[in-house]
């Protein structure tokens, strides 16, 4: 089982619907990635909800999960098709570091990620993260 994140930024200002459908693509027939976990805090999270759940249509054994940061997004209406959860570990967090302790748990159970990362923030802190612990990171922004 080999797994893959996603970061980027809350606001997309480009159409990345297509690169992130061929990486995510790439990734299941050339690196055997079966496993996709993603945040829903942005745009781009919801641009990679959306792909993940039309990619999921062609390849059906792929396994395509929201993490949520806090149990309170539980009381959300869900209108995604994806699987969501709740790490266990992140019961009891601070609710203004619940984020940071969400995205930590899903870089330390990745392989991959696909970052979308335009300026300095929260999403190129998360892509340095990753970099120093040697994760494959395919960056689409450029």
């Amino acid at each position: 089982m080999k797994s893959c994140i996603f970061f980027g930024h809350r606001t997309v200002t480009q159409n990345i619907r297509d690169e992130l459908f061929s990486q995510i693509s790439y990734l299941i027939e050339s690196c055997g990635v079966d496993t996709f976990w993603v945040g829903h805090q942005g745009s781009f999270d919801e641009t990679v909800i959306s792909v993940l759940e039309s990619i999921k249509k062609v390849y059906t054994c792929i396994s395509c999960t929201i993490v949520i940061a806090n149990l309170r997004d539980l009381n959300k209406k869900c209108v995604y098709e994806l699987d969501t959860i709740f790490p266990e570990e992140l019961e009891g967090s601070i609710p203004r570091f619940a984020i940071d302790k969400r995205n930590r748990w899903m870089i330390e159970r990745s392989d991959f990620a696909i970052t979308y990362v335009m300026r300095d923030g929260g999403a190129q802190k998360y892509k340095d993260i990753l970099l120093k612990k040697n994760k494959t990171v395919i960056e689409i922004s450029k």
